[in-house]
């Protein structure tokens, strides 16, 4: 391996981290957005709407766990980088691989892909015929519907992602 060669590897996944960084950094500042939204009522349409908003902040970051799961494994295959990681440094970066290997399901059931199969599940469990809960559409999607597609999204791979023991609600 030439030193050239070297010094892109590493590279690359500082610009990775970073990115992922970054990522993060946007997605709390997005959630601290959210939050310091203030209603009088915080059951009207308009707040269930804003404070909605959260379910993609989650997608969001179930989606970054995907990206910090592929660093892991870039920095664990990588014959140079691994093989020169002090034993306490690896064993942490395999366990945020665990760790974030679990989401990779939920991810691809609703943070990459939208399977129809896991909005038909919750549609089917939550008896949704065509009709909306309310006539305040945005409100009704952001506020329930996103939540009950994540919900469904994380029950729906439990046998597969093993995240809790049981199924959420």
């Amino acid at each position: 391996m030439t030193d050239n060669s070297l010094s892109s590897d590493i590279s690359a996944i500082q610009i990775k981290l970073q990115y992922l960084h970054y990522k993060s950094l946007k997605i709390n500042e997005e959630i601290n957005r959210i939050r310091s939204i203030k209603f009088p009522n915080p059951k009207c349409p308009e707040s269930i709407t804003a404070k909605g908003e959260f379910s993609f902040c989650a997608i969001d970051i179930i989606s970054l766990f995907e990206g910090y799961n592929s660093l892991a494994n870039n920095v664990l295959n990588d014959k140079f980088i691994a093989r020169n990681l002090r034993p306490d440094l690896k064993l942490q970066i395999e366990e945020i691989k665990d760790l974030t290997n679990n989401w990779k399901h939920v991810r691809n059931k609703i943070g990459g892909h939208l399977d129809i199969k896991i909005i038909k599940s919750f549609c089917d469990r939550y008896a949704y015929r065509g009709v909306f809960i309310t006539d305040y559409l945005e409100a009704d999607f952001k506020g329930v519907i996103l939540l009950q597609m994540i919900e469904s999204a994380i029950n729906n791979t439990l046998s597969k992602s093993h995240l809790f023991e049981k199924e959420i609600n």
